[in-house]
């Protein structure tokens, strides 16, 4: 931060736009990506967590979006956490740069659930990761398309037949004839482990 003062624009720019990538990458990334929060997440570590298909903490967990304490604003962020937590919620946090708990996270969407403690999160990553071995890793890379193609759309013809199409193209894909298969034969799919 201390040598970015001195930068030009151009420079700053620059630097911003290559770390909205970071969190673009995380967003777009085509497996699911889940923050485990346990501890302070502040600024960029909201942008981080927003950026995430899912995300939990435990219950003592902080969050803020303090940049203008700083004089600046959340804005390499704020594609990201006002996609996930929405324009109200913003307004809220990104001019007060008030500090808020797991509980409130929770309420304005930025986290999908809240533990007691650290021994907690570690058994639900691990329920998390049970349940995803289960499922088809090219359905699951579908399915992420599909949100966020379908995400702020209007629901239309030319919208349910669009994904008609899509849910069509899977049935006849691989995963899609052998997990249709081994429902049908009772047995579990190639894919689990």
């Amino acid at each position: 931060m201390k040598s970015t003062a001195k930068w030009t624009k151009t420079q700053n720019q620059e630097e911003a736009f290559k770390l909205s990538g970071v969190f673009n990458s995380l967003r777009t990334f085509d497996r699911p990506v889940i923050a485990l929060v346990n501890g302070p997440a502040y600024g960029g570590g909201v942008g981080l967590i927003s950026s995430c298909d899912m995300a939990f903490a435990v219950k003592d967990a902080v969050f803020a979006l303090s940049e203008v304490t700083l004089g600046v604003i959340p804005a390499t962020i704020s594609p990201f956490v006002i996609s996930k937590i929405g324009a109200t919620a913003c307004r809220r946090y990104f001019l007060t740069a008030e500090r808020f708990n797991a509980q409130e996270a929770l309420r304005i969407n930025l986290l999908n659930g809240v533990v007691e403690n650290e021994v907690e999160l570690n058994n639900l990553e691990t329920n998390l990761m049970t349940s995803m071995l289960r499922c088809s890793p090219a359905a699951m890379i579908a399915s992420k398309d599909l949100i966020e193609k379908v995400e702020g759309q209007k629901i239309t013809d030319d919208l349910r037949m669009w994904t008609a199409s899509r849910l069509a193209d899977v049935r006849e894909s691989k995963d899609g004839q052998e997990g249709m298969g081994a429902f049908l034969e009772k047995r579990k799919p190639n894919w689990t482990l």
